[in-house]
This record gives C-alpha cells, sequence and structure tokens, in this order.
C-alpha cells in the first residue's frame, strides 16, 4: 500500500482544505473559484404533491428482502445505474438495524448473481477476513469461520445467516464470492485466531522468496509479538513497553523487505502482503494514539489506512474483478461538508469516511454508494447499548417522510441524476435520518448515490453461532 500513500495524503489534504473554505463562506465569494453552473435552478419550491407523484414514477418499488428470493426483476433498476462500476459500497444507518442487513444481503447475491461482482469487502480485519477466506475454500463452516472474523454488531447477527450458508455454498461453486477485510485492526474475539497467526504467515511468505530477514537473530521476538497481538484481537491490546521498540523497528524492516519483494512475487501476493505490514503499523499507532485519548486522530488513521486497503483491493489483489463493500453509510459517503442540523447549525461527521478518500482516487465513475432510510419501526440493541430504540415518524417533508407517503414498503431510488425541471428539487436540502438517525439537513446527491428505502426496521436479532472459540 505504500505506493499509494502520496496520494491519499493529498487527496485529506485538499478535502480538509474544501472543508474549511466551505464552512467560512460559499464558493462563489472565494477567488479563483466558481459556484458551479447548474443548468435549472435547484432552489425552486416544488409542491409536495408533485414531488409525490415524481417519487412514485422514479423510484423503484423493491418486492423482496428475503435472502432466498431470486426473481431479480424488481432490481433491476438498480443494476442499470450501477452499469459498469466496479465497486459498489453498501451502508446502513446504525449497526442495529436487522431489516437493513437483510435487504443488504439479498443486494449482495443479487450483484454476484446477476452482475458478476466476486468479492465481498467487509469492515472487517484485514487479516482476519483473510484466514476467513481460507477456512471457507478449506471446507469450513462458515458461519463459524466468517463469524469469528467480522466485528460486532454483524458477528452475532441472526439476519446474516442466510447469507453466511449461501457463502459456504458458494466455496464449493466454480465461481465462489471472496472475501476480504479493511480493518487494520483486528476484530476476532480475542483468543479465536490461533491456528493461522500472522507471524507464521509472514514467514513462510518471506521464505518463499528467499527472504533473509526471517533469518535475522530478531525475528522470533518479532514473531512473537505479532502472534500476541492478533491472539488478542479485538481488544487492542499495546505489547509491554519492554518489546515495544524491538516491533516497532521490526515492522520498519518488514515494510521494507515486503517493498523489495514486490519486484519479485506475483501482484495479489505481493500487494497483500504489504497491505498487512502498513495494516500491523498504523494499528499501533491507533492503539498508541487510543492510550492517549487521541480518539479522534486515531479514527483519522484507521480511516487512511482503510481508503488504502480498498485501493489495493481493488487495483492491485482483484484487479479483474468486481467488488462489494459492507460497511457504514457514514464510512460509505462521498462527501463530508454541507451538513446541517434542522436548525441550520453546521455538523461536523468527523474524520473523512474511507470511500470518500478511495472513491478520490479510484474514480468518481468506479464508485456506487448506496444509503439506507427507514420510515417507522424500532432499532437496537448495538447501536443503542442495550436498548431497544423506537423511531418516531419522520416530518412529512424528509426523505423519510416522503418515501413513507409514497406508500411503497420498499423502494430504491438513484439520487445522481442529470437535473430536469421535474427532478431539480432532488438537489435541495433536505432532511434525511441516514446517518445515525440523527436528522440532518443536506443535498443529499452529494453524499450517495441512491437512496434504500424499508418502511418498517426491525431491530438486529442475535445469534451465538459461530460467535465465540
Amino acid at each position: 500500500m505504500a505506493n499509494h500513500v502520496p496520494l491519499v495524503a493529498r487527496v485529506r489534504r485538499v478535502a480538509l482544505l474544501g472543508a474549511l473554505l466551505a464552512s467560512a463562506c460559499q464558493f462563489s465569494d472565494i477567488p479563483g473559484f466558481q459556484q458551479p453552473q447548474l443548468p435549472i435552478d435547484t432552489t425552486a419550491p416544488r409542491a409536495p404533491q408533485d414531488i409525490l407523484a415524481w417519487l412514485r414514477d422514479s423510484s423503484t418499488g423493491v418486492r423482496s428482502l428475503a435472502f432466498d428470493d431470486t426473481a431479480w426483476s424488481d432490481l433491476e433498476p438498480l443494476g442499470e445505474v450501477i452499469g459498469t462500476r466496479r465497486v459498489v459500497v453498501l451502508g446502513e444507518q446504525s449497526g442495529g438495524d436487522g431489516t437493513t442487513l437483510q435487504a443488504k444481503a439479498r443486494l449482495v447475491r443479487f450483484l454476484h448473481e446477476r452482475l458478476g461482482f466476486d468479492v465481498l469487502v467487509f469492515e472487517g480485519g484485514w487479516y482476519d477476513l483473510r484466514v476467513a477466506n481460507e477456512q471457507l475454500r478449506a471446507g469450513a463452516s462458515t458461519p463459524t469461520s466468517l463469524r469469528r472474523a467480522l466485528p460486532a454488531p454483524w458477528r452475532t447477527s441472526a439476519e446474516l445467516e442466510p447469507l453466511l450458508r449461501w457463502l459456504e455454498t458458494r466455496a464449493r461453486s466454480t465461481r465462489p464470492l471472496q472475501l476480504a477485510g479493511l480493518d487494520p485492526r483486528f476484530t476476532s474475539p480475542s483468543g479465536s485466531l490461533t491456528a493461522q497467526l500472522p507471524g507464521a504467515a509472514l514467514e513462510t511468505y518471506l521464505r518463499r522468496y528467499d527472504s533473509r530477514l526471517p533469518d535475522d537473530a530478531a525475528w522470533p521476538a518479532l514473531r512473537t509479538a505479532l502472534d500476541e497481538v492478533a491472539v488478542a484481537g479485538e481488544r487492542h491490546i499495546r505489547v509491554d513497553s519492554a518489546t515495544q521498540p524491538a516491533l516497532d523497528a521490526g515492522l520498519q524492516q518488514l515494510r521494507a523487505e515486503t517493498n523489495r519483494l514486490v519486484n519479485i512475487a506475483p501482484e495479489p501476493e505481493a500487494a497483500y502482503w504489504r497491505g498487512l505490514v502498513s495494516a500491523l503499523q498504523v494499528r499501533e499507532l491507533w492503539t498508541a494514539r487510543i492510550a492517549a485519548g487521541q480518539r479522534d486522530t486515531a479514527e483519522v488513521l484507521r480511516q487512511d489506512e482503510m481508503a488504502e486497503a480498498l485501493v489495493t483491493l481493488v487495483q492491485a489483489i482483484h484487479r479483474e474483478q468486481r467488488v462489494i463493500v459492507w460497511t457504514s453509510s457514514a464510512l460509505a459517503r462521498r462527501s463530508s461538508v454541507g451538513v446541517t442540523s434542522p436548525g441550520g447549525t453546521t455538523v461536523s461527521l468527523g474524520a473523512l469516511g474511507f470511500g470518500e478518500t478511495a472513491r478520490a482516487i479510484l474514480g468518481d465513475d468506479q464508485v456506487y454508494a448506496i444509503a439506507f432510510l427507514a420510515g417507522s419501526g424500532s432499532y437496537g440493541p448495538f447501536a443503542t447499548g442495550t436498548a431497544v430504540r423506537p423511531l418516531v415518524r419522520p416530518v412529512p417533508e424528509s426523505w423519510d417522510g416522503l418515501f413513507l407517503s409514497a406508500g411503497r414498503p420498499n423502494a430504491f431510488l438513484h439520487l445522481r441524476r442529470p437535473i430536469t425541471l421535474d427532478n431539480a428539487w432532488l438537489y435541495q436540502r433536505r432532511v434525511a435520518r441516514a446517518l445515525g438517525y440523527q436528522q440532518y439537513n443536506a443535498s443529499w446527491p452529494a453524499f450517495f448515490d441512491g437512496f434504500f428505502f424499508t418502511s418498517e426496521m426491525t431491530p438486529i436479532s442475535t445469534t451465538t453461532a459461530g460467535a465465540t472459540r
């Protein structure tokens, strides 16, 4: 991933500059900047009944969220707007959204079986999902091996059981859906990664290409330290202070050696192991900043590395394949500026989501990001701690309220479309509950390519299958 570091850094600097400028004034007030000229006035008011009529005509009713429903006619319009894009990013509101998980699972099957997407990338550990994929290919029970690799709440979600069982079936087919992860951290439960540890795996890779690093006197201690943090998994421990300098120095050596092997090993293999070393280095920086109480800057590191990971997966490891990304809407977003409360107070969304940074590198025409909305019901408990919380009825003029009034139980709408007299209202600022069920006001086509609406949200339900050792 090192070859993408300068580019990601430049993308972040440009985005941060844009955020600062946007928070200070209008672009048209800044010397050298031109306000984007839209051919049609998007600020003109539109009668509510006209908006609802347009929404009914322009959105697609989704017949079913059932995973086993493979009559794909209701999802074909989604396939048409995705077109030839190589990456589809599936968000979710909060992590406690059972209905959204059901919808995403069916979308994954559609994208694989109908549109030829052959890689499923979770917001889970870079190494953990590699192990799960290898176990899957070796015939292991998918619900057990994959659940161990996933972070909460997906690890214990009963809604994902049909998807996981299907992945097991696909693994035995001539065209499996491959798994990968983005997170530089380990996301498995503590103690569950024991059979395939990163120290041993790295040594196997290095020796395959005659590296002398495993013969260094410091290698056994480095290998032990790497295995220690992997076994700790999601506890995100730091090694003891006496070991930390040796670990940091060893990772620098590993970085140099995996960079060297790029010219020797096949590209997908070399890119993966370079990515692992990069992830391990970021994990160490992340844990140090968390320990120092610097959570915000730690999250910036993590998001940058996840963007690096996605770029590496798409451009080097799976360069001939189409990729599905399973994450949250907050991290899938294509923009970070222009969000306010309903009252007009500017809202900070925190660190740039990895989707925004990766899109800037991969190309806007290569990525399609979908956010989810819900009209009523309840969500939790992961997003709320322990409670199941009800969704209050949305205000009629909000996106959630408009979809609810349109009368379809489930619907999909492509947002980023050429502006016409009929659809110019799409680009007006409007409240939506796409990010953690907060009522945020924004021009949403700047943030997502499409909305997937479910009228009734049910909270995530849990299972203990495969969640522990």
